[in-house]
């Protein structure tokens, strides 16, 4: 077992660079490759008494990169929706606070303007008229 791990501990380090390429071409830059590799190297490590046999380490490891590149898209995607939804949110915001004030700028000029009838007998809130 011990030895397998070690194995697979050699070809993470021997295929660093192969395995930065495939990621850095996915994503298009170094930085989000270098975070999914990182993510990768882990789950690797943490997963490698999975492996049964010495000669399937490469394609044992390929396989693991692209499932953790698949979690990163997915993580990526539910950040961008919720980043969305908080600005649309953000924007829908503003818009209420400027409608309300326009809403209490104009009812606060009308205010002086309004006159209220009463349909009871005591009409003295009412406008005497003629």
């Amino acid at each position: 077992m011990q030895q397998l791990d070690a194995a697979v501990e050699a070809a993470l380090i021997e295929n660093r660079r192969h395995f930065l390429r495939f990621l850095t071409r996915r994503l298009g830059t170094v930085d989000a490759a270098e975070e999914v590799l990182q993510q990768f190297y882990l789950r690797a490590v943490s997963k490698a008494f999975h492996l049964r046999k010495r000669e399937s380490i490469l394609t044992w490891l390929y396989r693991l990169l692209s499932t953790v590149l698949a979690d990163y898209a997915r993580r990526e995607a539910t950040r961008r929706r919720q980043e969305t939804a908080y600005a649309q949110l953000q924007a829908l915001t503003q818009e209420a606070r400027e409608l309300e004030s326009t809403v209490c700028t104009c009812l606060y000029t009308l205010l002086p303007t309004l006159v209220v009838y009463s349909n009871s007998a005591d009409n003295s809130i009412a406008p005497k008229t003629g």
